[in-house]
């Protein structure tokens, strides 16, 4: 097994985010999870108004920085979040939610294929509003779950669970925060000249109750981008019409540095989709 490369790296890519009010109030759940699964942007009503974030793909020393900036490795907090996921009705639950969402969007997938050959597509539609409550149900299932499984907890291990859940927290954010390079509020903004760390913070921060959600779609985006070559950027800003902000330079980057993946303790920082 040799080393995978990638020598058509991408230095950074403009998006827009699927959990801006902009974009969901103008696109419907298909377009958005389309958008979020496959990082294809042809589909999506993009208004002016919605802000665009620029990222670029991290490197091996922005995990160091970031795990630094996070403060110390929490292990026994750690082990007791493995704990949870081995729980079997927590399984067995998300393994119920995960069900629904694939019937939801198989659902979706078959309407839009009966639309564009301008099938009959009553059924498809009814049955597809009735997933609504059907996806929630299993929700609720799953936060069941996992409040009997927090509340068996004793004080020693809650606690432990508590630093672990904001140290992970605190990593995704820095490392966001250290490749989030470019930020405006609206088509017609001007580009922001290259961000520092501090000033994407300040950038995050200013989300409000969407500060979470922010997070998890840009750290999401953050492991995309790093693997993406030409053609995935592409796909991703086509969208926009043109690839904007490719002349701008403030955002001017060197070549991008092959990325590390995470192992060990760190595989469960994966890429976290933001909540639907």
């Amino acid at each position: 097994m040799s080393f995978k490369m990638r020598l058509d790296s991408v230095d950074h890519v403009e998006l827009v985010l699927a959990c801006d009010p902009a974009i969901e109030e103008t696109n419907d759940s298909g377009a958005l999870a389309r958008y979020r699964r496959d990082g294809d942007s042809g589909e999506l009503t993009i208004p002016e108004e919605a802000a665009r974030f620029t990222v670029r793909p991290y490197t091996p020393k922005d995990l160091r920085a970031a795990a630094r900036a996070a403060g110390r490795l929490p292990h026994r907090g750690r082990r007791v979040d493995e704990r949870q996921g081995l729980d079997p009705e927590i399984k067995a639950a998300r393994a119920a939610l995960a069900l629904a969402h694939a019937k939801r969007l198989g659902l979706a997938i078959r309407l839009e294929e009966a639309v564009k050959a301008e099938e009959e597509t009553d059924t498809l539609r009814e049955e597809l509003a009735e997933m609504g409550p059907e996806v929630q149900a299993a929700q609720d299932a799953l936060d069941d779950a996992m409040d009997a499984w927090s509340d068996s907890l004793s004080d020693d291990d809650d606690a432990a669970l508590t630093a672990w859940r904001f140290y992970l927290e605190a990593k995704m954010l820095h490392l966001t925060a250290g490749c989030l390079i470019g930020h405006r509020e609206g088509a017609a903004a001007d580009p922001s000249p290259r961000l520092t760390k501090d000033e994407a913070i300040e950038v995050i921060e200013s989300m409000g109750a969407k500060r979470p959600y922010v997070i998890a779609e840009l750290h999401g985006w953050v492991y995309t981008v790093s693997e993406l070559g030409s053609e995935g950027k592409a796909r991703l800003e086509r969208g926009f019409g043109s690839a904007l902000l490719s002349d701008s330079e403030a955002l001017t980057t060197g070549p991008a540095t092959p990325a590390e993946p995470p192992s060990g303790p760190l595989s469960s920082e994966a890429p976290v989709a933001a909540p639907s």
